[in-house]
């Protein structure tokens, strides 16, 4: 969500204000290690109390703005308002049973994140796998920390959890504010979203040669007419639906991995931006990638190999 924000501000604006996301990540960070050392010495400066009020205030704020979302944001913004609330009665009941609850609520969703990162980082190999690997060690070491909290008590869980919550925010914003501020001159913001996956010397001698496969005629041209308020539309084809055939029964899987249909075809999916019905653009293989059955596994992997021409 930084990396959006910041793509959306503009290079030159978040270059001069780096310094105030500087700081802001600081106090952020800081006020996170002030909450983990104050549970951790039980010397409770801070009560719990005071943090369920925190959560009560934004659950509350989330939930009556909710029903102006549209579409799925709607879900996402009374689901996000729910479960703030839910976490912040649990707080304010301040009982055995509530800290209990919160503690395998939450210890179950580390655990859950931590064989995802690791499985996903082991079938599809992409450049930093290891680092991957191993902080979804890092996640399952977190949650065992959670479900069985000796020497401390399960009412330590939620003002631990939202304490490394804090300092690992506040230290991404550090890195990013770091980065903004020596960011030179020709240089797009993409350089730094692109840093997780490729180094900056790297990112900046890719060549990226782009053919028009359709080139517009001169009428095609003058019939376009765009304003700064024409939407842009983001289509995601999934699997399910590029699917030549209708898939074999397999509904999570289908809609977010991969459709297998009758004849063992695998999709995939794609995505495409679309104008006001007047641009559509799509970036494809200029050949069909093999997506049978024995080769999806390798087909998966983030590798050097697998990189294809393609074409718009």
């Amino acid at each position: 969500m930084l990396q959006i924000a910041c793509l959306l501000l503009g290079k030159k604006f978040m270059h001069q204000q780096a310094i105030w996301l500087l700081i802001g990540g600081l106090l952020w960070a800081l006020l996170g290690l002030v909450i983990f050392c104050d549970e951790v010495a039980q010397t409770r400066y801070i009560p719990v109390v005071w943090i369920s009020i925190f959560t009560l205030i934004e659950s509350l704020i989330t939930l009556s703005v909710a029903n102006s979302g549209i579409g799925s944001q709607k879900f996402i913004l009374f689901l996000k308002g729910g479960l703030f609330f839910l976490v912040s009665v649990s707080l304010l009941i301040d009982d055995n049973y509530s800290h209990l609850i919160l503690s395998i609520v939450l210890g179950f969703n580390y655990l859950l994140l931590a064989i995802f990162s690791i499985v996903s980082a082991l079938v599809v190999r992409h450049r930093l796998w290891k680092r991957t690997i191993w902080l979804g060690g890092c996640y399952l070491f977190f949650a065992m920390v959670i479900l069985f909290p000796y020497p401390l008590s399960y009412q330590s869980t939620f003002p631990i959890v939202l304490a490394v919550l804090l300092m690992h925010s506040g230290i991404s914003a550090i890195r990013f504010a770091s980065k903004l501020r020596v960011i030179r001159h020709g240089q797009t913001i993409f350089t730094l979203m692109a840093d997780s996956a490729l180094s900056q010397r790297e990112f900046e001698q890719q060549e990226i040669n782009i053919d028009v496969v359709m080139p517009l005629t001169p009428e095609q041209q003058t019939n376009i007419n765009l304003s700064h308020t024409s939407p842009l539309t983001v289509h995601i084809w999934t699997p399910e639906g590029s699917a030549d055939l209708p898939p074999r029964p397999r509904p999570v899987i289908n809609r977010y991995i991969a459709a297998v249909d009758g004849n063992g075809v695998i999709s995939t999916g794609h995505a495409a931006l679309e104008i006001r019905h007047q641009i559509y653009i799509s970036l494809y293989p200029i050949d069909d990638i093999d997506r049978s059955p024995s080769e999806f596994l390798n087909k998966l992997k983030a590798t050097a190999e697998n990189n294809v021409a393609g074409e718009f």
